[in-house]
C-alpha cells in the first residue's frame, strides 16, 4: 500500500500488507479501499485459501491501527457514522458493521444464501447490501439496515417494484 502527498505527488509512505493479505498467499478475488480523513481501510477477499481480512492504517504515517484475520466480510468497504461496513463477497447477500476506530464487530446481518454481495453502501445511519441471489444468481436483492443496530428496515421499492429484504 502506498500513499502519496496530494499537493506534491511525492510518496508519503508505503507499507507491506500483512502476510495474510499479500498476493503471494493465493489468488486474490478483490482488494477494497475506504479512505477517511485520518485512516485508510483495506479489505482483502481471497478465494483460495478462502478468507476475508480487514486492516486500518493511519493516513499520515501508514502505521497499523488494527487488523482482523478472517473478518467474514471485506467486500465493498464504506464508512458512515464511525462504522466501517463490508459485505461477504463469496457467501450470501449481507452486511457487517465494524467500529472504524477499533475494528470490533458491531453487528452482522442475516444473509441470503446462496447469493453474492456485489455492493455495500451507507449514508445517514442506514447501511445497504445489494447482490444476486439464486440459484442461479438471477434475482437481484437489496436490503437496508439500521446502521447502529443492524435491524432490517422496510423494503426498498425501485421503479414501483417491491424487492424482498433480508430478515
Amino acid at each position: 500500500v502506498r500513499a502519496y502527498d496530494a499537493n506534491t505527488g511525492s510518496l508519503a509512505w508505503q507499507i507491506a500488507l500483512p502476510p495474510r493479505q499479500r498476493p503471494d498467499r493465493g489468488p486474490v478475488y478483490d482488494i477494497a479501499l475506504a479512505p477517511s480523513d485520518d485512516a485508510l481501510y483495506v479489505g482483502t477477499t481471497r478465494v483460495s485459501p478462502e478468507s476475508s481480512d480487514l486492516a486500518a492504517y493511519d493516513a499520515a504515517t501508514g502505521d497499523t491501527r488494527w487488523s482482523i484475520d478472517d473478518s467474514g466480510a471485506a467486500w465493498g468497504l464504506t464508512l458512515d457514522g464511525g462504522r466501517l461496513y463490508a459485505g461477504p463477497a463469496l457467501h450470501g447477500v449481507a452486511v457487517h458493521a465494524f467500529d472504524a476506530a477499533t475494528g470490533a464487530l458491531r453487528w452482522r446481518s442475516p444473509r441470503t444464501d446462496p447469493g453474492r454481495t456485489i455492493a455495500v453502501a451507507a449514508r445517514d445511519g442506514v447501511a445497504f447490501a445489494a447482490g444476486f441471489v439464486g440459484p442461479p444468481l438471477q434475482s437481484f436483492h437489496v436490503a437496508a439496515f439500521d446502521g447502529s443496530r443492524g435491524v432490517a428496515l422496510r423494503p426498498i421499492v425501485p421503479n414501483g417494484r417491491r424487492l424482498p429484504i433480508t430478515r
